[in-house]
């Protein structure tokens, strides 16, 4: 009797990913009926994004430059709150609805087990694979059609290099466009890095005063000290903004709430493996839980069960 031949892997799909060959029949018959034409992100555009014009014209010039014969792959890095997220939004909603792409995918890669699922759901948006349990290969097969070459994939938060190789998620063909962002310097190894710096002063203080609501200050000094108090951060200056603006304060009362705040952070700091941004995001973040506490503390442990669940999902019984 003659041994039996190993079934053999398309494009290297990860092992989480492979079915029976029955599921993968099913796969080919949904991707006949696909759209091509997708766009799926689930991160809503930033109208208040202010500044980064530059970056942005960088990478269009990467993406869009002479060479359209590989696969590119651009890695946004930096530090927790630098704004990776919301610039690789405005590309990809920039992109998309100048018809550079017809197919803009997102998908959460902060773990193995979150891309998973992330690429579960997209391809469960598709149309792909509705039965069978191993519902992403279905859409590492339709990323792999020649019609489906002007895509561009979006991995955000690609931060654990050491439990898994997210390269693996990658189509193994030879076109579209992939976008990572990561804090690690050493996703530079994934593709083409472009690390992202936080903002200037005069971008600082426009996203300040835009985030907070006032057309006009008195003290442009106490501005330009308090964005430079919150290190230039574009996170940290969009939720002391938001906070000025819903508290009804002025800079100067936020600057002295912040003082008092930091001081408190540094006797009880976490540890990075626990809070992985910078001191002034935490900061910040304290100010405005604190407020949330006293207004209403319903509300606030309903926060602290969301931050537990993470992104398992809340169960509706425990709300």
């Amino acid at each position: 009797m003659l041994p039996s031949t190993p079934r053999r892997r398309e494009g290297n799909v990860p092992e989480q990913l492979v079915g029976s060959p029955t599921a993968a029949s099913v796969a080919t018959a949904a991707l006949a009926t696909s759209a091509v034409r997708s766009f799926m992100v689930p991160v809503s555009n930033n109208p208040l994004l202010t500044g980064r014009e530059s970056i942005i014209k960088r990478m269009r010039d990467f993406f869009f430059g002479s060479d359209h014969s590989t696969q590119k792959r651009l890695v946004l890095t930096g530090l927790g709150g630098v704004g990776k997220t919301q610039i690789a939004t405005a590309f990809a909603y920039d992109s998309y609805s100048k018809m550079r792409y017809s197919t803009v995918l997102w998908f959460f890669a902060v773990e193995k087990q979150e891309l998973v699922k992330s690429f579960t759901q997209v391809a469960k948006s598709l149309g792909l694979y509705p039965e069978m349990p191993p519902i992403a290969l279905a859409l590492l097969q339709w990323l792999s059609r020649e019609q489906t070459s002007k895509c561009l994939l979006v991995f955000d938060n690609t931060d654990d290099l050491e439990s898994f190789d997210v390269s693996q998620f990658f189509p193994k063909v030879p076109w579209g466009d992939i976008l990572i962002t990561s804090r690690c310097k050493q996703a530079d190894r994934l593709g083409h890095a472009m690390a992202i710096d936080v903002m200037d002063e005069d971008e600082a203080v426009q996203l300040l005063l835009r985030c907070s609501r006032q057309a006009e200050v008195n003290d442009e000094t106490l501005v330009q000290r308090l964005a430079e108090t919150l290190g230039y951060l574009p996170l940290a200056l969009d939720q002391a903004g938001a906070y000025v603006s819903e508290q009804c304060i002025d800079l100067s009362d936020y600057l002295e709430l912040y003082g008092e705040s930091f001081e408190e952070l540094l006797r009880h700091k976490p540890p990075r493996a626990v809070w992985s941004y910078e001191e002034t995001v935490f900061t910040t973040w304290e100010i405005s839980y604190a407020a949330v506490s006293k207004s209403n503390p319903l509300a606030a442990k309903l926060l602290n069960l969301v931050a537990f669940f993470h992104s398992d999902g809340v169960p509706l019984a425990l709300i």
